[in-house]
């Protein structure tokens, strides 16, 4: 069975090495997937994704935009 993409909606748990442009661990409830425009990095596919960053404690800190790592948006 093929891995479905993650869906808008659902929250990211992303280490530090599976976005840009951060320091830490990102937590992120999904807005949209940007699967039209892939960015070559590192020799992979990174996809810019928007959503609203959480905090630990579940506080919702904002609107976020970044580049996650293809392979971190499939189950």
């Amino acid at each position: 069975m093929a891995a479905q993409p993650q869906a808008e909606g659902e929250l990211l748990v992303l280490a530090e090495a599976d976005y840009l442009y951060g320091a830490g661990r990102l937590i992120l409830r999904v807005a949209r997937i940007d699967r039209a425009n892939p960015v070559g990095y590192d020799g992979e596919a990174w996809f810019p994704v928007q959503g609203v960053q959480i905090s630990v404690t579940g506080v919702e800190m904002g609107d976020r935009e970044t580049l996650v790592r293809g392979r971190r948006l499939f189950k």
